[in-house]
Formats: structure tokens, sequence, C-alpha cells
């Protein structure tokens, strides 16, 4: 790993903000795989930091479910579990269904025309197999949507949410149920019932879409569960 930079920061970026968003960027990646342990000794070195904000990053990832830490054994990264997605689920459904429908309702002429920009590249993501390009303007192409309930702290809210689960949305591009052309038509249904301003429609586009690969990513991981189990490597 590079040391991390220790040039100028925002306000709100201290050493263990950075070290968090670094190894949260690798876990959700799959770079740090479940069970990985996660040294803080070798963290403060590989990054150029002190233990204390190494050890302070760790629980603040543990607080989002990323990490595990237990007082007889290393911090690890924390495996996929279906109870925790589906706690994941819903709440994103609750907020993304307001989001969704209240954005479609306020939305601009011209936020239509950027979420259309967002659409085309999502397309081309699509196109050429890039998850990780997908998944950044899938992002940006939410935000346009979401933040034209003019509720900041609501996207605020939502973003947290959707980088917690952005391990499991990995593992359901890999599904040949959910995949990233099916996602890219879901995004096109959607996008169609924005720019009619349809609230309602959105709103039950988004749930349909969440509740879809949450199906297929659940089954998946207890699949796995059960796999792990059977071989006595349940935990």
């Amino acid at each position: 790993m590079e040391p991390i930079s220790t040039g100028p920061r925002g306000p709100r970026q201290t050493t263990a903000s950075l070290v968090v968003e670094h190894l949260r960027t690798r876990i959700v990646t799959g770079d740090l795989k479940p069970g990985d342990t996660l040294n803080i000794a070798s963290i403060s070195s590989e990054l150029g930091v002190s233990q204390t904000p190494a050890r302070e990053a760790l629980h603040l990832l543990s607080n989002e479910g990323l990490v595990e830490l237990n007082a007889f054994r290393k911090a690890q990264v924390a495996p996929l579990s279906a109870d925790e997605y589906e706690e994941i689920f819903i709440m994103r459904v609750g907020l993304e269904g307001l989001a969704a429908e209240l954005g479609a309702q306020r939305i601009s002429d011209e936020e239509i025309g950027t979420l259309k920009e967002r659409l085309d590249e999502l397309a081309e993501a699509a196109k050429t197999g890039d998850v990780d390009q997908f998944i950044d303007v899938d992002r940006k192409f939410h935000r346009v949507h979401y933040l034209a309930t003019r509720r900041e702290r609501l996207w605020e809210r939502i973003i947290s949410m959707r980088t917690t689960a952005e391990r499991y949305t990995r593992l359901g591009y890999d599904l040949p149920e959910v995949g990233l052309t099916d996602t890219l038509e879901r995004h096109r249904t959607l996008f169609d019932a924005v720019k009619n301003r349809d609230g309602a429609r959105a709103r039950n586009e988004i749930v349909t879409d969440l509740t879809r690969t949450y199906e297929s990513v659940r089954a998946a991981i207890l699949e796995l569960e059960a796999s792990k189990g059977s071989n006595g490597d349940g935990r």
C-alpha cells in the first residue's frame, strides 16, 4: 500500500478518517476479502501513520459493520451476512423509495438533462463490463435524482447505506439474475419515470430493483453460509 498523503486536507479529514477511507475502499471493492486479518502495526507501517489512527479507523469500520473486532484475535474483515444484508435492504427501501418519489416530483429540466448524461455513461460502462466505473456512475446518477428532493441529509444517509452495501452490490453483479445489462435496463425505466415526473412509478422502480437484487444476493449468501457450515468452517 502507498503511504497516505500528508498534504492539505479538508476541514473534516483527520488521519483516522483517511485510513478509514483507504481501508473501506479496499474492503468494499474486494481487495480485502471477508476473513482477511487487519493488523494495526502492519496498517500503520504500510500507510505511514501511527498506530493510534489505525486503531481508531478499525473501530470506526467496525461500527459500519465492515470489520470484526475480537479481544482474543486480530481484527478481520467482516464476513458477508444474510442478516446484515436484510437490515441494509430494509433501510435502503425506505430511504430510497422516499427519495425516488420526491426527487421525481421536484426535479428540474436541467437536472433531467444531467440525469440523461449519467444514463449514457452508465450504458458505456455496462458495454465495456467495467464494474468500478458502473458503480461510480450509478452513484452519480442517483445523486442527481435524489438531491432533486432538496433534502441533502437524506442523500447523505442514502450514500452511507450504499457504501455499506457495496460489497453485496458487487456480488450481485456477478450473478446472472442481476448483472450490468439488466441493471442498466432498470435505470432506463427509472429515468423514464423521473422524466415524466411520476413519483409513484419512480418509487416502485427503485423498490422493485432493490428487491430483485436483495433476493438474488441473499440466496447466494445463504448458500455460501450453508456450505461453510457443512464443511465445519462456520463461525
